[in-house]
């Protein structure tokens, strides 16, 4: 049987937020990663590696949650302590012959 092949898709639309809770930055990123293979095949760990321009620094982000629809068409209400619906990420399982697409939050 062939072994798994994945290969990752990522658009060139991104969208970048601040998350109210922690103050942290967000990168909400959607990706594809298609698996060619016949075997199963597993992603324990995305990451990011985002470069300054100017000073020429890098950092590497890595996959905190995913989110779907809900994420975008929803809002975060810290006074109400109301949270934008998001998953921690799992490793992602595809199986052969398929593909899984998602936005991962970074």
């Amino acid at each position: 049987m062939k072994q798994a092949h994945l290969k990752v898709y990522v658009t060139d639309t991104l969208s970048y937020t601040r998350d109210p809770y922690g103050g942290y930055e967000v990168i909400a990123m959607p990706v594809s990663i298609a698996n060619s293979g016949a075997r199963d095949g597993a992603v324990v760990d995305l990451q990011l590696t985002v470069k300054n321009k100017a000073t020429g620094n890098t950092e590497k982000l890595s996959a905190a949650y995913t989110a779907d629809a809900q994420y975008f068409g929803g809002r975060d209400d810290v006074a109400n302590r109301i949270k934008r619906p998001k998953l921690p990420f799992a490793p992602l399982v595809i199986t052969g012959r398929s593909a899984y697409a998602g936005t991962v939050l970074f």
